[in-house]
């Protein structure tokens, strides 16, 4: 993988330090700039003041607020701060979650364990990038 570098910043919402230092390691060397959140609850507030998150990969199961309800905010406050577009929220899961996920707003499902070709693919498609 090489290291270009993009002017996109991905958030990346993950409660598992393991899983949340390989996934940023892989983006980074992508190119992208990553912030991370640690629960649902931090990524919505990063979200809500961080006007420069181009993308979010948000775990479903996570401590304090899980990715559903996390989404769910991040998505009435892109409707009360009257934003034309509405931030890519891709899901990352262990779990088989699909339909769900697609039903409570996110664009995108990706399972852990995350392949790289599919998760390069997943974001340059939303991220509008191309080969």
């Amino acid at each position: 993988m090489s290291k270009e570098k993009t002017n996109h910043t991905i958030l990346l919402t993950e409660d598992n330090i393991i899983n949340q230092l390989g996934i940023k390691n892989l983006l980074e060397n992508f190119g992208y700039r990553v912030v991370t959140a640690n629960n649902g609850q931090e990524a919505v507030e990063i979200y809500g003041s961080d006007t420069s998150i181009d993308l979010i990969l948000m775990d479903i199961e996570m401590p304090i607020l899980d990715g559903f309800e996390a989404t769910r905010m991040i998505r009435d406050i892109e409707k009360q701060k009257g934003r034309d577009n509405t931030v890519p929220i891709i899901t990352l899961s262990g779990s088989n979650m699909k339909e769900k996920c697609i039903a409570a707003g996110f664009d995108s499902y990706l399972s852990k364990p995350v392949e790289t070709v599919e998760l390069r693919k997943t974001l340059d498609e939303y991220l509008k990038i191309s080969a």
